[in-house]
């Protein structure tokens, strides 16, 4: 084991591969417990009702129909997915819940194997000798630090609100996380293999990816734009003969980009119509410096001038150690975000921090990484401790105020007052399947229609609609407050009386 490495495996210690995988298994079992617990708490909101509506649909060819149409941006996926889980166990919240929470878990893992792939340079177990060299040459690090600062990554990963928030919703969001990172690990499997299974796996998860959200394509095109610059990255197992050229990458990312129009032609055009009848037009057009207020937002006010500084001297420090997978890292996380905002200004809005989720990966990786370039044993764990507690003091005060809309008391209230037969008029309109899913098993199940020229007798409105001019008339047709809940309220038409 070359001299440095020893000293920073030393000042811990404990063996190298055991502390790693020790911290690994608290970062999953801690991953876990925070997305899992009480994971049915919250009520069901709009856009998860849209997920349920369709994977609740009888078949699968129902479910990429409606999926279509409630869902543009991306494929059926997820529902499916959900459509297959939900006839094993039901479609109680916290069970399909559970579906996106176990997607997260798992990408716990996939980011540790990542980051030690992109990090490690050759296993020094197998080339003692030349070790030194070959390290100083691709600037890859020891194996055993790299599986350090993946652990640490994949902790930072765990503890942070940015993924449990969307671990604990019925959308597609953790699942395309998952598979941009696999598709990433393969990307830099392929640079430095070069094997058929990895190069074959590269594109097969570049259509997955893009198909599970389609703002996956700023990764891919991230990555493209890297590959004139990729070195030969080395592994532990690797072969140089078998390297492909960039070329061979490039082939992969396309037959993936094809492989995905293939299957994703109608559903193209279903979404280019739904972007044109404003399926966007409740994301608003960000300030040029969104890119970096991202990730402070997701990371929080306390916990981000700590993580920043680590980032900071992570790059510096691996600039030295590592600078051709640091630069991968910096790419990774920002081209994404800077590409969506000059989409967004280009064509329409779309930066919003769930659609570049993927991005901040990166980010958590060049903190640990910073993190245990700090001098000293107690310096590092005093590091990633502050980051570790103040995540969880950030998740810790989100989770002190609600964030739902009580749609399930408001559809009941609602239900309460019509007659057998009426409907129910919901607005926005898109918020019916979630009065709808409430009202399954009742007397009122279908009564909930969409807002519109309806003769419905009660009104659901959600406070959050930003629609204001259409939710002022409705409001006018429907003047007499029967019900308030928090985020939604019940109305009613004038009585004759009146």
């Amino acid at each position: 084991m070359p001299p440095r490495e020893t000293a920073a495996i030393a000042a811990w210690r404990v063996p190298a591969p055991a502390l790693a995988a020790g911290l690994l298994a608290a970062a999953v079992a801690l991953g876990a417990w925070l997305r899992f617990t009480a994971i049915g708490g919250r009520e069901m909101s709009a856009d998860e009702a849209a997920s349920w509506a369709a994977a609740a649909a009888p078949s699968l060819a129902e479910v990429m129909r409606i999926q279509a149409v409630l869902n543009p941006g991306k494929l059926a996926l997820y529902e499916i997915a959900l459509h297959d889980w939900m006839r094993l166990f039901g479609d109680g919240l916290a069970a399909m819940r559970a579906l996106s929470a176990i997607f997260d878990t798992l990408g716990i893992v996939v980011l540790f194997v990542l980051v030690r792939e992109l990090l490690a340079g050759p296993d020094d177990r197998a080339a003692r000798p030349l070790a030194p060299h070959r390290h100083a040459a691709f600037g890859g690090m020891p194996f055993a630090e790299a599986q350090m600062v993946a652990a640490l990554a994949a902790l930072l990963l765990a503890v942070n609100l940015v993924t449990i928030k969307y671990a604990r919703e019925l959308r597609m969001y953790p699942l395309a996380l998952l598979l941009v990172m696999l598709q990433v690990w393969f990307f830099v499997r392929a640079v430095r293999r070069g094997g058929s299974f990895d190069l074959a796996s590269l594109a097969v998860l570049t259509a997955l990816a893009v198909g599970a959200h389609f703002s996956a394509a700023f990764m891919v095109v991230a990555e493209a734009l890297c590959l004139p610059a990729l070195p030969r990255m080395p592994s532990r197992r690797a072969r140089p003969h078998r390297m492909p050229p960039p070329l061979a990458i490039a082939a992969a990312l396309g037959a993936g980009a094809a492989l995905f129009v293939m299957l994703a032609l109608p559903a193209l055009r279903t979404g280019a119509s739904a972007f044109a009848h404003g399926a966007t037009s409740w994301i608003e057009r960000p300030p040029w410096w969104e890119p970096a207020a991202m990730f402070n937002k997701a990371t929080g006010t306390f916990a981000f001038p700590v993580m920043i500084v680590l980032w900071g001297w992570g790059v510096w420090r691996g600039w030295r150690r590592a600078p051709r997978q640091v630069a991968f890292a910096l790419v990774w996380m920002w081209a994404p975000p800077v590409l969506m905002l000059l989409a967004s200004y280009a064509f329409s809005p779309m930066l919003v921090e769930r659609y570049a989720l993927w991005c901040f990966a990166p980010f958590f990786m060049l903190a640990a990484l910073g993190a245990w370039e700090l001098r000293g044993g107690w310096a590092r764990a005093g590091a990633i401790g502050l980051m570790v507690a103040l995540a969880l003091g950030h998740l810790h005060a989100y989770r002190r105020r609600p964030h739902d809309s009580q749609w399930r008391e408001a559809a009941r209230a609602a239900a309460s007052a019509v007659a057998p037969g009426a409907t129910i008029a919901v607005a926005p309109p898109y918020a019916v399947n979630v009065v709808r899913y409430y009202l399954r098993h009742t007397r009122a199940a279908g009564a909930a229609v969409p807002a519109g020229d309806s003769g419905a007798a009660v009104l659901l409105i959600g406070d959050q609609w930003k629609a204001r001019d259409k939710a002022a008339k409705l409001l006018a047709r429907y003047p007499q407050p029967l019900a308030g809940f928090r985020g939604v309220r019940v109305r009613g038409r004038r009585t004759r009386a009146e």
